[in-house]
């Protein structure tokens, strides 16, 4: 037998196959139907599953800023309350307060007294990370600011940090360096967690 007649008795022979097959009478349906769950291996009804926590819906939160409340000779923190627009990931929360802080203006407070702000207005957020329960913030111009304001600038920046939920305490860079910074009366070690027991008597009773 040729290959040629062997070739055509292997096509003649999968035609018959078709023809039986559809011969058997296998139902089809025009529109689909649901299948009962229960029938199911469990293996198919496993799901994955992901939530997120979404910002407020219109991409705002309001949040606590700390400034300096002078009055007569004395220089404690004070608090004001603060809207921060646009969040569209709360990851990244953090850094804008932190940059609203430093760009929070003068004012004066309900109780008469003069808010200033000891962070210089050039200082720029380089980067703000979440590690654990503590903010890791690269910051420029700091060192720019002599040792008694920049006590002031880093407590506003301490109590602003920590008082979003989950942050701790706040570890300190300047342009990409771990820093030293100025704590109540002494310098801190470098790349030292700073919390607000480090500044325990800047706030306002």
């Amino acid at each position: 037998m040729t290959r040629a007649v062997k070739l055509l008795l292997a096509v003649v022979g999968l035609l018959a196959l078709a023809g039986s097959a559809a011969g058997c009478g296998i139902p089809t349906e025009a529109t689909a139907r649901p299948i009962d769950p229960n029938v199911l291996p469990p293996s198919l009804m496993e799901q994955t599953t992901t939530t997120t926590t979404p910002a407020d819906s219109n991409g705002k939160h309001s949040v606590e800023l700390f400034l300096v409340s002078s009055r007569s000779d004395t220089e404690k923190l004070a608090s004001v309350q603060a809207d921060v627009v646009n969040v569209v990931d709360l990851a990244d929360l953090p850094r804008q307060v932190i940059e609203q802080l430093i760009a929070q203006p003068p004012k004066n407070s309900s109780g008469g007294s003069n808010l200033t702000n000891a962070i210089p207005p050039n200082a720029q957020v380089l980067n703000a990370s979440v590690d654990g329960t503590v903010l890791d913030l690269d910051l420029s111009a700091l060192d720019q600011v002599e040792s008694t304001r920049q006590r002031l600038a880093v407590a506003q920046i301490v109590y602003t940090a920590t008082a979003l939920d989950g942050i701790d305490g706040v570890r300190f860079s300047i342009d990409g360096e771990p820093a030293s910074v100025s704590l109540e009366d002494h310098a801190s070690d470098v790349g030292q967690v700073i919390t607000r027991s480090d500044y325990p008597n800047l706030l306002t009773s």
